[in-house]
């Protein structure tokens, strides 16, 4: 699958992601794209500041399922569909985000609010960024919500919607109005069409997945501010705000997904979970003040995400799936969010040229320079790349030391067989925008000429969290850490039945020094050659539990033929 990081474009208009980057509103050709889609999700998108146009107030808190996404700002909605979980958008992502629920007006405390911070924030695997397809999202609380008359889960649904039903949307979009308040949610009743009204509306763009709802004659519509709200019919959420174009125009009302997927969703939540495997995931926190402007508008100029095609008969049953037994925690590999280096010391500056930082305005995951200009790190790091940088020549995060080159991307290249579940074959490529200038500071390392052997001394980098116990100790300073790689049967042993031959362990099985999350993707250096990045794990530091890594020797097959398929 290969996906192209412009959006679609025809000479009378230009198709613009629908997430707020604060980007200046563009007249006349450029089309904001709308939005509405429904709750298993997947859409297509475009738009650019959403609203919910011709609606009226809601009655306060008639909508107590309803909830506001915060990064300081309100950005998107969502909807509660239990205790511990949330619905939105795909197209909404922020690693992590305030939920904020038993909201009316948004700038008043009325006494009714819960906020509460995301444990895990999980998009559909098969989320695109181009076209906004499977544009889901489960977002796992850290605390359960207080269920009371403000705040309540609302159902899934039970069957689809037929054509003609009454279904309530709302949000705190721009309404376009003078007199309405969009502090106040917002309310729009509006009917689902007919799939040949759909259809004829945006020919070639509406898939079985796909539906409408609206008005064909305008004037009433939702968009960008209620991205990842919810579609509500006869006491059913059947889906979430996506997309659409424009707002409230003549003949193009909003798309939403049909709720097949909605089993998936419901026996996931009541699903036991067995004992969970933590992947050294990606996400730490540290913000570059100078390298802010990731989140703040710049409009990068992306040529592609490539993913290369995959041949195995994954359906799409099967990946959305996955992704929600991933969100859900019922998966073999399930994220944790304190990603850290235990045990280690600081490195000597600048000794790791080849270290790189991913970054959308902080670090979240490590990754590797392997020539001029491709980065090496692990699939489960990948992010949105109209947001991420690569930062190289980096030492302290907090100081600006004038060694430090900050990259855009051209291209990402995942592993075809990379697993959501096993987390085997996690390895992708990151082709940056343009070659790095190789100084004493910034230089690519060898991939290696054949595979490590237990015993063999190595070493590992990153900014991740230096704490254990789930305290937080996030260091400025890129730190190190001297790992032996493991015996292949001590390795087997701890992980009996889910080493596959990609995979490596390296550490101390007497545990108190490890890696983990915000150490994703960062190198493993062994006789001066990259030996491996880092994977995932159980816990962080515990005995018996070795930290899992990407076997680098066992892929430079595919390395190679994609550096070559990439000139």
């Amino acid at each position: 699958m290969k996906w192209t990081g412009k959006r679609g474009r025809s000479p009378d208009r230009e198709y613009k992601s629908f997430r707020q980057m604060l980007i200046p509103h563009q007249p006349d050709h450029i089309a904001t794209m709308r939005s509405l889609v429904f709750l298993l999700l997947l859409g297509a998108v475009f738009a650019e500041e959403d609203k919910i146009v011709g609606g009226y107030e809601c009655v306060k808190h008639s909508q107590p399922h309803q909830v506001s996404l915060n990064s300081g700002y309100h950005f998107c909605g969502g909807s509660l569909v239990s205790p511990d979980w949330v619905v939105s958008a795909a197209h909404c992502y922020k690693s992590r985000v305030e939920v904020r629920l038993g909201e009316h007006h948004i700038r008043v405390n009325e006494d009714t609010e819960q906020f509460i911070s995301s444990s895990r924030v999980i998009r559909h695997p098969n989320y695109s960024s181009y076209n906004i397809n499977n544009d889901i999202m489960l977002i796992k609380l850290r605390t359960p919500a207080t269920l009371n008359a403000y705040v309540q889960a609302v159902a899934l649904p039970t069957a689809c919607a037929p054509a003609g039903t009454m279904c309530t949307v709302s949000g705190w979009g721009n309404t376009m109005s003078s007199t309405a308040d969009k502090n106040k949610l917002q309310c729009l009743d509006l009917p689902i069409l007919s799939h040949q009204d759909c259809s004829n509306s945006y020919p070639g763009m509406i898939t079985q997945s796909m539906f409408c709802a609206g008005y064909l004659e305008g004037g009433k519509d939702s968009c960008q501010g209620d991205s990842g709200g919810p579609v509500v019919c006869n006491g059913e959420l059947q889906g979430v705000v996506s997309w659409g174009y424009g707002c409230a125009e003549r003949d193009h009302p909003g798309v939403y997904a049909k709720q097949w997927a909605a089993e998936m969703i419901q026996r996931s939540l009541m699903r036991e979970p067995p004992q969970k495997w933590y992947p050294r995931f990606r996400d730490t926190w540290w913000a570059w003040e100078w390298g802010s402007h990731a989140l703040a508008g710049y409009k990068y100029r992306l040529r592609r995400v490539l993913v290369t095609p995959d041949t195995s008969p994954f359906t799409s049953d099967t990946m959305i799936g996955l992704a929600l037994l991933l969100l859900l925690g019922a998966a073999a590999a399930v994220p944790r969010q304190d990603g850290k280096i235990v045990g280690g010391q600081e490195c000597e500056p600048n000794s790791r040229p080849y270290m790189a930082s991913l970054n959308y305005g902080y670090h979240f995951c490590g990754g590797v320079l392997i020539n001029s200009q491709w980065v090496l790190s692990v699939a489960h790091c990948w992010y949105n790349p109209y947001y991420m940088q690569v930062m190289l020549g980096e030492h302290d995060v907090r100081v600006f030391e004038g060694t430090e080159q900050l990259v855009k991307i051209d291209t990402i290249v995942w592993h075809p067989q990379y697993d959501y579940t096993t987390l085997d074959y996690d390895i992708m490529m990151i082709k940056l925008f343009h070659p790095v200038e190789v100084t004493a500071t910034v230089a690519p390392i060898s991939l290696p000429r054949s595979c490590p052997s237990g015993g063999d001394p190595c070493s590992v980098s990153g900014w991740g969290n230096m704490a254990m116990g789930g305290e937080v100790n996030l260091p400025t300073r890129l730190q190190c850490l001297d790992v032996p790689i493991v015996e292949e049967a001590a390795c087997e042993a701890a992980y009996p039945g889910m080493i596959s031959p990609r995979m490596m362990c390296v550490g101390y099985l007497d545990g108190g020094r490890d890696v983990c999350n915000g150490d994703s993707g960062s190198p493993l250096v062994c006789s001066g050659q990259l030996r491996g990045l880092v994977s995932w794990g159980r816990g962080c530091a515990e005995p018996n539990s070795p930290a899992v890594y990407v076997k680098l020797c066992m892929l430079l097959p595919w390395i190679d033929e994609t550096l070559m398929a990439n000139p």
